[in-house]
C-alpha cells in the first residue's frame, strides 16, 4: 500500500520544503540547432603556422599551398528522464484534495529535476574539463585564495579569455566557509560587503561565486571555474504531461519527461577548471 496520510484535523494546505533554484542548469546556451537530432557534429578547422613571406621566389612566394584541414566533434544527449505518478481521487477526496495536479508537478519539478540538472552539469563539468588540478590536502582559510588565483593563472596561460560576466565558479559550502574567512576576502572590504549583500557570492580572483551545497558537488570537488561561453546545456524538450482520463487511475496522473545534454565544447575544455581534493575540506 502507498503512504498515505487521511485528513483528521490537520491544516488545509500543502506543507512544501523550500523551493529548489537551478544555480547550474541554463548558464551554459545550445550553440547549434537540436531540431530531429540527438546527435550533432561540428567541425574546427586546424589553423597553419605562417610562413615567411619570399618576394624572390620563383615559386609560390606565400609558401607551399596547403589544404586547410579540420577535426570532428561530436555531442550526443545524454538524459531521458521520467516519472509516472498518481493522484488517486480515493484518497485525495480524503485529504481534501489538497494534491491538485498542476501543484504537484511543479513541486515534482523543483524538488527532483532541478537539483538533479545541477548535479549532472557539475559532473559532466568535472569529467569532461580540460584542466584537473588535485590539491595536496585540505582546502584551508590561509590557502583557498592561492587555489583560484591558480585557476586564473590557468585560464590566462590557455587563453580563456571573458570578462566579469562569464567567469564563474561553483563552489562547495564548506570552501566557500574558508573563502570568506580568507585574509585576502577580509582584507577587501568592498569584495567583502559586496559578497555579503549578494547572499554569499562575490567574486575571488576575478571568478563569479556561486556557492552550492557539498552534496550538490562531484565526490572530492572543491570548485569548479569555468567560461559560460564553452558550456552547451541542451533542452531538447520537456514533457509535463497530466492525464485526467487514465484508464487505469480514477484521478489524475502525471508524467513529466525531459530529454536534454550537457557539454563542454570540446575545442575549449581548458575553459573549465576543476579543483579535486583527496582529503575532506576542513
Amino acid at each position: 500500500m502507498p503512504t498515505i496520510n487521511l485528513m483528521d484535523g490537520f491544516a488545509p494546505k500543502l506543507e512544501l520544503k523550500m523551493k529548489r533554484s537551478a544555480r547550474v542548469w541554463g548558464k551554459g546556451k545550445a550553440k547549434y540547432d537540436w531540431t530531429g537530432l540527438a546527435t550533432v557534429k561540428s567541425i574546427t578547422p586546424i589553423t597553419q603556422t605562417p610562413n615567411d613571406y619570399n618576394p624572390g621566389a620563383t615559386g609560390p612566394r606565400f609558401g607551399a599551398l596547403t589544404e586547410v584541414e579540420d577535426t570532428l566533434n561530436q555531442y550526443t544527449l545524454q538524459y531521458s528522464k521520467s516519472n509516472n505518478m498518481a493522484i488517486d481521487k480515493t484518497y485525495n477526496t480524503k485529504q481534501k484534495m489538497l494534491k491538485r495536479a498542476a501543484t504537484i508537478m511543479k513541486y515534482q519539478i523543483e524538488q527532483e529535476y532541478v537539483p538533479m540538472m545541477d548535479q549532472q552539469c557539475l559532473s559532466e563539468y568535472a569529467t569532461t574539463s580540460g584542466v584537473v588540478v588535485s590539491v595536496d590536502g585540505s582546502v584551508t582559510k590561509s590557502n583557498v585564495a592561492g587555489f583560484f588565483a591558480a585557476a586564473r593563472k590557468s585560464f590566462v596561460n590557455y587563453h580563456v579569455n571573458g570578462n566579469g560576466q562569464d567567469l564563474v565558479a561553483w563552489v562547495a559550502s564548506s570552501v566557500y566557509e574558508k573563502i570568506i574567512q580568507s585574509p585576502e576576502f577580509l582584507n577587501l572590504e568592498k569584495v567583502g560587503t559586496k559578497a555579503l549583500v549578494d547572499g554569499a557570492a562575490g567574486k575571488l580572483a576575478g571568478f563569479q561565486i556561486i556557492e552550492m551545497a557539498d552534496d550538490d558537488m562531484p565526490e572530492n570537488v572543491n570548485f569548479i571555474c569555468a567560461n559560460l561561453n564553452v558550456l552547451m546545456n541542451v533542452d531538447k524538450f520537456r514533457t509535463l504531461r497530466i492525464l485526467t482520463e487514465h484508464p487505469d487511475v480514477d484521478g489524475a496522473v502525471l508524467q513529466p519527461h525531459f530529454v536534454y545534454g550537457i557539454f563542454v565544447e570540446k575545442t575549449n575544455v581548458k575553459g573549465v577548471y576543476v579543483s579535486r581534493s583527496q582529503a575532506a575540506s576542513v
